[in-house]
């Protein structure tokens, strides 16, 4: 099950800016971590769900079952009957702030989605006044009594995105051994999916390293992460897998091509479905396979330090290994649609793909030949 990123984040507070003006009528806490709001605006009512670290959305799903702890109990009495004055994402970053007055007072809850998470009840002054969790970090704590202060950004938002500011911060790594995924994770603070999305699309390979990047590639990379921002909620999709739902994403990603897509009319929609439907009971097998995957890509990288020494043989097989690698996204879906179809002739195979030039498809070996 994975987390939310900061580009949804900044696509979900949009969405919950039709929260201004509701009253909050109760609090409930469902388990470890598990939360939700009750409101009410003029007899219409909404449910706010909050699973950390992972989501916080307007819910269909109503879950049974309440516990009657110290904090809910401290929560409750503090925000019931609090009016929401408005609802703001943190630094850009994984915080929701909803903050609302009562009695002439001010105040805010605070959602942090990452980590482990917390919830927080903080007064007009920003100081904490109930802490799911207190922790100390190196540069702030949490504890109740002390000012809330946000982890540091994490580089430029998905409000703040442009051409010119993320080819800078390229520019300025041009000599970097970091991969581009790694690099621009650390100052484009969109989430690595829809980055690593922006490097396949830019016609990159993801472990490619920044110093190898040519000014044309990053141009067009630069282009494919702006594009990614300012479409974002554009195409709010879940992707199945086995009728349940696998991920979500607020633009599209082409590396589901291959999975059955359901469009969903909210963000808080599809969080719904992912958290309470799914995900599918394959992915945390992936996820596994995944890392396993990366160690061995790692391990290959060294290698190819190595062999890159060696002659003109060596240097024309990294060449197709890297012009497989160029188009993978495609050869993907390839696959996936002869696995979906496994009666697929040459022919339809390539009115699928007119891109590419279909050389041969051996249904008896059950191989397909491609000129790339």
């Amino acid at each position: 099950m994975r987390g939310i990123s900061a580009i949804e984040v900044y696509v979900l507070v949009k969405e919950l800016q039709r929260l201004k003006g509701f009253y909050i009528d109760n609090f409930y806490e469902a388990g470890e971590n598990r939360f939700r709001l009750r409101l009410s605006k003029s007899g219409e009512k909404v449910d706010i769900f909050c699973l950390l670290p992972y989501t916080l959305n307007v819910t269909d799903y109503i879950e049974k079952g309440e516990q009657k702890s110290n904090f809910y109990i401290a929560v409750r009495r503090r925000i019931a009957g609090a009016r929401i004055d408005e609802v703001t994402q943190v630094n850009g970053d994984r915080i929701v702030k909803i903050a609302f007055s009562k009695g002439g007072e001010q105040g805010g809850m605070v959602f942090e989605l990452f980590a482990k998470g917390n919830l927080l009840v903080i007064d007009g002054a920003g100081k904490i006044s109930i802490a799911y969790r207190s922790r100390e970090f190196k540069y702030r704590e949490i504890r109740t009594g002390k000012e809330y202060v946000p982890p540091e950004s994490r580089g430029i938002s998905a409000s703040e995105i442009s051409k010119e500011k993320v080819l800078g911060l390229l520019e300025g790594k041009e000599n970097a051994d970091d991969g581009l995924v790694k690099s621009i994770a650390g100052m484009v603070n969109i989430g690595a999916n829809y980055i690593e999305n922006a490097v396949l699309s830019a016609g990159l390979d993801p472990r490619a390293k920044v110093k190898s990047v040519d000014r044309k590639s990053m141009e067009r990379l630069a282009e494919e992460v702006l594009r990614c921002a300012e479409s974002a909620g554009s195409e709010l999709t879940i992707y199945m897998k086995d009728g349940k739902p696998f991920d979500y994403s607020v633009c599209s990603i082409g590396k589901y091509n291959g999975l059955e897509k359901q469009r969903a009319e909210t963000l808080s929609k599809a969080l719904d479905a992912y958290y309470h439907e799914g995900p599918a009971e394959e992915q945390a097998e992936d996820d596994e396979t995944a890392k396993k995957i990366e160690g061995i890509r790692v391990s290959i990288e060294r290698q190819k330090d190595v062999l890159a020494k060696m002659d003109g043989e060596v240097a024309e097989a990294r060449a197709k290994g890297e012009e497989i690698f160029k188009n993978i996204s495609v050869i993907n879906s390839i696959v996936q649609s002869l696995k979906e179809n496994k009666r697929m002739t040459k022919e339809e195979l390539q009115k699928l793909f007119p891109e590419i030039k279909i050389i041969d498809v051996d249904l008896k070996e059950k191989t397909v030949t491609i000129d790339i």
